[in-house]
């Protein structure tokens, strides 16, 4: 206690990779589950106090995961057409790896534009109604 510690995570994989978690511990034998299935699930959710059966939000005529480019046209192409949709996103701004957060950019229509399109009333009309993230905390 009351000592400082560096720590500095490498990306091996090239190319902005990115780490899932950290998980730091002051119990020396803790030891989280080695293998991704459904023990490291069990551990994952009981950390963070997520209940064992993630709850309904709602039914829809299309889910989509991922907000990059081709998730994000998708939602609003479904949504045009009528579908009660669902965009399942885990970063706070869509777009993917052509985000303003990861910064390989496409050079075509950018921030405001997109957002605007998404939000935009008539999609109100075609099924598009955003939501804001569902936290469990």
């Amino acid at each position: 206690r009351g000592r400082k510690a560096w720590v500095e995570l490498a990306d091996l994989t090239g190319f902005e990779g990115r780490c899932d978690a950290l998980y730091f511990t002051t119990d020396a034998k803790a030891e989280p589950p080695n293998e991704v299935g459904p023990q490291m699930d069990t551990w994952r959710r009981r950390l963070l106090r997520l209940p064992a059966v993630p709850p309904s939000a709602g039914e829809f005529d299309a889910v989509v995961v991922g907000g990059g480019i081709a998730g994000t046209s998708a939602a609003i192409a479904a949504a045009r057409m009528g579908c009660n949709v669902a965009l399942v996103q885990d970063r706070p701004v869509l777009g993917g790896n052509a985000s303003s957060e990861v910064r390989v950019h496409t050079g075509g229509q950018v921030g405001p534009n997109i957002v605007g399109e998404i939000n935009a009333p008539y999609n109100k009309g075609a099924g598009a109604t955003p939501h804001p993230t569902l936290r469990l905390d």
